[in-house]
Formats: structure tokens, sequence, C-alpha cells
């Protein structure tokens, strides 16, 4: 009977936040993405995704947010910004991948959540990455996937 304790609290910590294998190693990109970017502001309107194609949309997406921060350059003359909020429990992992659908001149961008731990807090990545310019006469569809 004193072993069950001493199990439960092994098993405790290995499925903790930072100890859950799921949780190992970096986030991955997929696809044509061109680079992921961490943004240290939030956009001042609240969406749940993002087609930024110029600089101006860009400031204008940023503007008024409560903290001021610096903005990673950005190409537009050669890139689209996407973002896409996904969420989950405790901490997450996620894979990006953006796709180009020929046939039905879209680009797909899917996000696979990885969800560690069995603490309570939610944790929120906003999956900003940069690919080649998207063609304007395409669309974009999100996919969020757990």
């Amino acid at each position: 009977m004193k072993k069950i304790p001493a199990v439960v609290a092994v098993l405790a910590f290995a499925l903790s936040c930072s100890q859950s294998p799921e949780c190992w190693g970096p986030d991955r990109n997929e696809g044509i993405i061109v680079r992921s970017l961490e943004i240290g502001c939030f956009p001042a309107l609240a969406k749940r995704h993002y087609v930024i194609t110029s600089d101006s949309a860009y400031r204008r997406v940023f503007s008024g947010s409560a903290a001021e921060c610096d903005l990673p350059a950005i190409d537009f003359s050669l890139h689209t910004l996407l973002g896409v909020e996904a969420s989950g429990g405790c901490e997450i992992k996620v894979i990006r991948e953006v796709v180009r659908v020929e046939s039905e001149r879209r680009y797909r961008y899917k996000v696979k959540v990885r969800e560690c731990g069995i603490c309570k807090k939610l944790a929120v990545a906003r999956n900003w990455v940069t690919v080649p310019r998207i063609q304007e006469d395409w669309t974009v569809s999100f996919e969020i996937k757990k």
C-alpha cells in the first residue's frame, strides 16, 4: 500500500507540463512556410485568423495595442504574413503547415496542436508565419486540429 502514493507522485511528475514527452522539442513548420515569427504585442483587432499582405495593413493590425513593440521586418513584396490562434491545456506544441491547393486556387494553413500535461492553465499560440507572397485572387483557409 505504501507504493501506491509513490507511483502516483511519479506519474504526476511525469505528466506535468514540462516533463511530458509530447512537448519535447521545438514547434515544427512544414510546407511552404518561410519562417515563423514571435510578435511581442497583441493585434488591435481580436480575430481568429489573419492574412496580411502589406506593410500598412501590418502596422494597422498592431496599431493601438496596449504594449508598444518592435514589429519584425517583413518584405511584403515577397511574403505574406498569416496568423491563426490555437489553444490547449497546460502546455502546447504546434505543427504548422501551409500548402497551395492549385485546383481550388487557395492556400490551406493547418495547425496541429499537441496538448501536454495535466494542469488546468490555458496555453495560446498565435502562429504567425510568413509564406511566399499569396496571389491576390487566391483565398486562404484555416484549420486547427487537436
